[in-house]
């Protein structure tokens, strides 16, 4: 049993961590492209052929979207109590952890989307197939989050 919670321990953290690290590795890729290229694709359509492009520097921008939205669910993981709920619960806790889940799934998966992004922007190709599959996922685990919180 002692093991168990350990390892449960140890995958918090590791969980707790993913946001971050992905952040950190999209500003420093998005760093590496806005000094070294004098523009960048900034539209793919629905093929991932590049339809428009621009400024370099505007994946800067994607950075301090992604920057902000890091601090804002951070935030909201300490005050989950800041979050709509959509009914009176029956456990407390039980709701305010699932709500934190809840954000953390959603936190990383825009995180994974901005790296991707920023990725698509560094080799010059979309791969949609990719996005697609990122995308279904996503909605997985933001169903089975959202019915963690329901059911709370």
């Amino acid at each position: 049993m002692q093991e168990f919670l350990k390892s449960c321990r140890m995958k918090n953290n590791v969980v707790k961590y993913t946001d971050a690290v992905l952040l950190a590795v999209q500003i420093i890729l998005s760093a590496i492209i806005a000094f070294s290229r004098d523009e960048i694709p900034t539209h793919w359509n629905y093929w991932g052929e590049i339809d428009s492009s621009g400024s370099s520097y505007t994946i800067l921008l994607l950075s301090l979207i992604n920057i902000l939205l890091f601090v804002l669910f951070n935030w909201l993981k300490k005050h989950p109590e800041r979050c709509n709920f959509p009914r009176p619960f029956k456990n407390r806790e039980a709701a305010y952890a699932a709500m934190k889940a809840l954000v953390t799934s959603v936190s990383i998966f825009i995180n994974v989307i901005f790296l991707f992004i920023t990725l698509s922007v560094l080799l010059g190709h979309m791969y949609v197939a990719v996005f697609n599959i990122i995308m279904i996922l996503f909605l997985i685990v933001i169903v089975g989050s959202i019915a963690k919180v329901a059911i709370s």
